[in-house]
């Protein structure tokens, strides 16, 4: 084909690129013109190009030819080799054409006095026009919305060959993935692509552009610790690119490196090893012992293991039995890949801490990471290797049972929390038989079912994802979190396990996550129905939004292989599933020592050591939240004669909550234990049940699914008041404790009614009429209705489930040996109508302002806008006065910042803790903006009589937020700036960003 017609057809294109979206399957004509020169270029879309698709974006260099003139056929016969696969490989390939007077790459060509040609490759002059042009035109085509921008591959024959080389140091941050073919370059750019997975190929027999130059790369990459590896075809001579495409696994390599994710020669050596069903078997993921929480279970669990066909096990602990499974995977399959060991340890292994959503209480990152990393220890010392925590889901709905598992209502402290907890788990070196591989859940939005019921629908906009649900995610990302775990919900109308958009777009390209996804229990099958089509079609779903691993269903198992056969997806879609497994496996180990997590010398060390367990007591004494306290009832006096009266008062069975499934109850210390051992002098306790935790016989066998949580005790609600009335008048102060059984709350225990169980009321309204103070502690997982409650009672103290050490804790704080310090991470709302309610609220264009009942306002008739207990809100023993707060400037810059002080003094009688918030409110945006937003937090320690300034630095990280396009902004304006203990009684401060 001559070059005018050529030319010709390029401008056509140009004049209708519309037709070059359209004809798909086939490469066609363009022209690029850069800086004046014009570069000619076939481009070549996959069969059924689809623009709303994202695609890979591959560059294809041809050589120089023997005298320069088969340019021509080297990119036709190029050209084919690429339109013949793009039926397992769908992607975008360019094929620039090099004018005869040009090179792709900078080249001296000097003829030694033996004769043999030497090449040296300078690397200070700029790039070729040539090449600079290329380099425009891969910018250009980066950009496109149907570019996947983190899969663009080079690769390139001769002159191609080492313009693939000078690509690779001219361009690293945007390259994927490299195949350099009979080329060269500099050895001293090595350092500049050392990250880069780079597959050299050259025939032994080229006497053009000799091997020698390929593999001085080669040494030179690898002595700055790179990524290269090489293969010498020993027949083949200058012409490599029929036995390059002949390699089985080039285009499964290639197409399966995404820029920034992890790559391993040695992962990369082992697949080459694998066969396709091998390959997929580190897919499954299966359960062997453990809860069961969905309509399937593993089979033949060990006859799988010896067949290849498992990449994982979860739901087993003990180091001698893990030693035992990963014995059969490591000894008795044919390659002996190491399994993967798993569990949910939600909040401690057998050292129970309090649930996740009592720890958020503390406000204390760096608290919480202790526990994490104490939890860390002990299941490693178990045999487990992989946690599937922390659970970061944002949630504004108590009903919703999982509210417990994660850290309230707020994006900015659960994203504090989440990077916290990551570090807990993984530590900086995975390589540390005591850390573990974190998996950060349940991604995305599974805190915001409609109805709070759990696993139903979630509807929001984009904008709200971004705003309010994503950001603890990322921050686990941003911590480094080795895995995250899909949810079971849908969001825009897809199930979270089929969503591009949540796992490539966000998660991948805009987030660089580095590790593997794995779906919840069965999320893949349960596409089904949702509607999506049978286990094959939404098992290729699944796949092809980049999900790797799959928990329980097998649906991977059993019909990738007929999926691939019939093109529903391609082999590189497996193999980087594969590869980003064995690559959290090779990091936590495992090939140097796959027993490396089963020494069971350590278990009696690590597990329930006194240390352990005083800690747990620290952090549930820190967790507990004092919402009441008129006349000063608590601290409770040692000495005084207590009446301690409810179900959960004696109770070890629900002292841990829920997903506490490594701890031991029998071992747990209940609040009637923990009292009677602070008491002094003449103090007494006498305790009586009072009431069941719930008289429904129905309700009492749907908690008690995993144990007998709710016991209806054999005598009369009537029997049971009347001696708990009897011991309460002979007492001084009551002290009722109640609240919720531990699998109230948890995985599908939503609730429509949150208050305490009508049980429990009738016996707190009793014992009201004695006419004794009476302090309610309360045990639960979620925020409470509890209006009554508030009017009634002298003090109220929440206390969460606060795990294995929950009666000396509770104990603590009841008697003053530890004074409260915690603050509300949910807002208590006063009715389930209220639901949701929180602190980031947006307003209406009718607010309703507080104040009496105003008509045509957005209020309610019949209650308060406004929640019980608000969102950072918590008491203490002591009191604390906030000074007037001052701002250092009234207006900010962009690159500048502002620093707001506070002085915070202790005017009590006793030491205590204060958390001071910080809230920003953007006034005037391009989108409606919060009443407020959490921006800050600062826990001060104060003696009585001592005073701290306490600041914070605002800049405009603080400021931006996600708009209507989906991009990060700060919007120049004014801000209001509030300060306070919580984030109802705050002073406010404003200043100007320009």
């Amino acid at each position: 084909m001559n070059r005018v017609f050529i030319l010709s057809i390029a401008l056509l294109l140009l004049s209708n690129p519309a037709w070059s979206q359209m004809e798909s399957g086939k490469y066609l004509y363009k022209q690029h013109l850069h800086e004046g020169n014009a570069l000619n270029y076939r481009i070549l879309y996959p069969h059924d190009f689809d623009e709303n698709k994202r695609y890979p974006l591959v560059l294809f260099l041809h050589g120089r030819g023997e005298s320069g003139s088969d340019n021509e056929k080297q990119l036709v016969h190029g050209s084919k080799l690429f339109l013949d696969s793009l039926y397992k490989y769908p992607a975008v390939v360019i094929f620039p054409q090099c004018p005869e007077t040009d090179y792709w790459s900078n080249i001296d060509r000097v003829k030694k006095d033996d004769g043999t040609l030497q090449f040296n490759f300078p690397t200070d002059r700029p790039p070729t026009s040539s090449l600079a042009a290329v380099m425009d035109l891969v910018n250009q085509e980066l950009a496109k919305p149907y570019i996947e921008v983190n899969r663009f591959y080079v690769t390139g024959l001769s002159m191609g060959g080492m313009g693939t080389w000078e690509l690779l140091w001219r361009m690293p941050e945007k390259i994927a993935a490299a195949a350099p073919i009979c080329g060269g370059s500099a050895p001293e750019k090595a350092s500049a692509m050392v990250d880069i997975p780079i597959w050299i190929f050259h025939g032994m027999k080229d006497d053009v552009v000799p091997p020698r130059f390929s593999i001085r790369m080669l040494k030179a990459i690898q002595a700055q610790g790179g990524l290269a590896k090489i293969t010498l075809f020993p027949n083949a001579n200058h012409n490599s690119w029929d036995p390059t495409f002949a390699e089985p696994d080039y285009l499964s390599w290639m197409f399966s490196k995404y820029k920034g994710e992890s790559y391993s020669l040695f992962v990369d050596s082992l697949m080459s090893e694998m066969t396709l069903k091998e390959k997929i078997g580190q897919l499954n993921l299966v359960n062997q012992g453990g809860a069961v929480t969905g309509a399937v279970i593993s089979k033949n669990v060990e006859e799988k293991i010896r067949a290849g066909q498992v990449g994982g096990i979860f739901g087993s602990r003990s180091a001698s039995k893990m030693r035992g499974i990963q014995e059969i995977a490591v000894k008795q399959s044919r390659l002996g890949i190491p399994l993967l060991t798993a569990m949910d340890v939600i909040h401690g292994h057998q050292t129970i801490f309090p649930i996740p959503l009592g720890m958020s209480c503390t406000w204390d990152p760096q608290l919480i990471q202790e526990t994490a990393r104490t939890a860390a220890r002990e299941a490693t010392a178990d045999g487990i290797m992989w946690n599937f925590s922390p659970m970061v889901d944002i949630s504004r709905d108590p009903r919703w049972g999982r509210m417990a598992e994660g850290s309230g209502e707020d994006p900015f402290l659960g994203s504090k929390i989440a990077a916290a907890m990551v570090r807990g788990y993984q530590q900086d070196d995975l390589a540390d038989p005591t850390t573990m591989l974190a998996c950060v859940k349940h991604y995305a939005a599974y805190g915001a079912p409609e109805g709070g019921r759990d696993y139903a629908t979630v509807d929001m906009s984009r904008v709200r994802l971004h705003n309010e649900y994503l950001p603890p995610y990322k921050a686990a990302v941003d911590a480094g979190v080795g895995t995250v775990m899909t949810s079971f919900n849908v969001i825009d109308y897809v199930p979270a396990s089929a969503n591009k958009y949540l796992y490539q777009t966000v998660l991948r390209d805009q987030w660089g996550f580095d590790g593997f996804v794995v779906t919840d229990y069965t999320t893949i099958n349960e596409m089904i129905p949702h509607g999506l089509g049978d286990l094959q079609e939404v098992s290729a779903l699944a796949l092809q939004a980049g999900i790797d691993m799959d928990m329980i269903g097998e649906g991977y198992l059993t019909t990738l292989e007929k999926s691939l056969e019939e093109g529903l997806v391609n082999q590189a879609q497996i193999d980087r599933a594969c590869q980003r497994i064995l690559i959290a496996k090779e990091r936590l180990g495992l090939f140097d020592d796959p027993y490396r997590y089963f020494d069971e010398s350590r278990a009696p060390k690590e597990i329930l050591s006194e240390k352990n367990r005083a800690f747990s007591r620290e952090v549930a004494g820190k967790s507990a939240v004092l919402l009441k306290n008129e006349g000063k009832v608590l601290p409770l006096s040692k000495s005084a004669r207590i009446a301690l009266i409810g179900p959960l008062a004696d109770n070890k069975r629900n002292m841990m909550g829920t997903w506490s499934v490594s701890g031991d109850h029998s071992k747990s210390i209940p609040v009637r234990q923990g009292m009677e051992s602070l008491l002094s002098g003449e103090g007494s306790i006498r305790y009586a049940k009072g009431a069941n935790i719930s008289d429904d016989p129905v309700f009492a066998k749907l908690v008690n699914t995993f144990g007998e949580e709710i016991v209806i005790d054999e005598r009369s609600p009537e029997e049971m008041i009347a001696e708990a009335i009897g011991i309460a008048e002979a007492s001084d102060v009551i002290v009722a404790v109640m609240g919720e059984a531990a699998d109230m709350s948890g995985e599908s225990s939503s609730m429509a009614h949150i208050g305490l169980q009508p049980s429990q009321v009738r016996l707190l309204k009793a014992l009201k009429e004695t006419g004794k103070p009476i302090v309610l502690v309360l045990f639960n997982g979620r925020p409470m209705t509890l209006p009554w409650e508030d009017e009634q009672m002298d003090a109220i103290l929440e206390v969460w489930s606060p795990g294995i050490e929950a009666g000396y804790a509770v104990a603590d704080v009841l008697f003053g040996d530890v004074n409260p310090s915690g603050k509300l991470t949910a807002s208590f709302p006063v009715a389930v109508g209220q639901i949701p309610v929180y602190h980031s609220m947006l307003n209406g264009g009718r607010p309703y302002g507080g104040g009496d009942y105003r008509k045509f306002t957005s209020n309610y008739l019949d209650i308060p806008n406004e929640p019980l207990y608000p969102f950072g809100y918590g008491l203490s023993y002591t009191q604390f006065e906030y000074g007037q707060p001052t701002l250092s400037h009234t207006e900010m810059t962009k690159g500048g910042k502002v620093t707001l002080s506070v002085t915070v003094k202790n005017t009590g009688d006793r030491a205590g803790a204060e958390i001071v918030q910080l809230y920003i409110r953007d006034v005037v945006g391009s989108i409606s903006r919060p009443l407020k937003e959490l921006k800050g937090f600062d826990k001060v320690v104060l003696k009585p009589g001592e005073e701290k300034t306490v600041r914070f630095p605002i800049d405009e990280s603080l400021l931006q937020f996600c708009n209507s396009d989906l991009e990060w902004v700060v919007e120049p304006g004014e801000f209001h700036v509030f300060v306070g203990p919580n984030s109802r009684d705050v002073q406010m401060l404003s200043f100007e960003f320009k």
